[in-house]
């Protein structure tokens, strides 16, 4: 198997992924997404990150701490897999969890080049900032993000780091502000999904 997505699953408690994971050796992709009853979810990225040494796409969705019960991935294990698997492209959406210290550790990434953050609401300029200490990061695409203003790309302008940079209906990002920060730019503001 070179890619499982399971999306919003009701796994059995009891019953994990960290079983069936250890048997998958050359899964490349990976997308989690509202799964319930993942009762085993931290060790479940502990075993990716010794089995899939292949592992090139890892996206979580909605690891949100109104709903803790439904995902329990802790940052510690996000990385491990990040840092022991060339994880090209990582793609978190609703995961409370990731905050500016966890953008910092996420500069450790060797492999990362492409970067998704929608509705990651404790990251913050300063998180944002760190961005730009990134080895291979080439793609940015932020959708939703709350905690994130003009000044989360000071570091960025200018320096052409990025080849393409995406903003998505982030209301305190203006499309001015992010000139001269990628190749290519793409920017959206639809803020009716805010009421």
């Amino acid at each position: 198997m070179q890619e499982l997505r399971l999306v919003n699953c009701i796994i059995s408690p009891g019953r994990g992924l960290a079983c069936i994971l250890t048997k998958c050796r050359n899964l490349e992709k990976i997308h989690l997404d509202m799964c319930i009853g993942l009762r085993d979810s931290d060790i479940s990225l502990k075993v990716i990150a010794q089995n899939c040494f292949m592992l090139e796409m890892l996206r979580i969705s909605f690891s949100d701490e109104e709903f803790a019960s439904f995902s329990s991935f802790t940052l510690n294990r996000i990385l491990s897999v990040i840092q022991n698997c060339p994880v090209r492209e990582l793609a978190l959406d609703h995961v409370y969890l990731l905050t500016d210290i966890g953008m910092e550790a996420l500069c450790s990434a060797q492999h990362l080049e492409t970067m998704e953050l929608a509705r990651c609401q404790e990251i913050s300029n300063e998180g944002l900032q760190l961005s730009s200490w990134f080895p291979g990061l080439r793609v940015l695409r932020l959708r939703k993000c709350l905690g994130i203003t003009n000044d989360g790309f000071r570091t960025l302008v200018g320096s052409y780091k990025l080849d393409f940079l995406a903003i998505e209906d982030c209301p305190q990002i203006s499309e001015r502000a992010i000139y001269g920060t990628a190749r290519s730019i793409s920017f959206r503001q639809d803020l009716s999904w805010m009421y």
